[in-house]
């Protein structure tokens, strides 16, 4: 297998990850990985997939659910509980257009596509 070099990507998201948080060096790994999609870059965004699992050992807990900030875990929680975007835009005083953003980035780091797939997710990750 070769061995790729660290690149620019490498380096950003560990500076951003040490100057600014996780969660804002993962929602630049996020955006990342969309220009890749987009372009059909499949070697970056296999390299935004390790960063993602580093970022994630380094500060966070390994399971997919730590790459949630605390308001997509929060807006993911009432979704797996059977609210519908509505109910949960209502009681977090969002638009309903905001949680279904929040909630399609929440499927796209967990690696699923459906409430009920989330629920089983949110199920097995650990407690905070």
């Amino acid at each position: 297998m070769t061995r790729i070099e660290p690149g620019p990507l490498d380096a950003e998201a560990r500076s951003v990850h040490e100057a600014e948080g996780g969660a804002t060096a993962l929602g630049r790994l996020d955006a990342a990985e969309a220009i890749a999609r987009a372009c059909g870059a499949g070697l970056v965004r296999e390299r935004v997939g390790r960063l993602r699992s580093e970022l994630s050992e380094d500060g966070r807990t390994a399971h997919p659910v730590g790459l949630l900030s605390d308001r997509e875990r929060e807006i993911a929680e009432l979704a797996a509980s059977g609210l519908r975007t509505r109910q949960i835009a209502e009681r977090l005083f969002l638009s309903p257009r905001t949680v279904e953003t929040r909630l399609s980035r929440v499927y796209r780091k967990l690696d699923v596509s459906s409430r009920l797939a989330l629920s089983d997710v949110l199920r097995t990750a650990p407690t905070r």
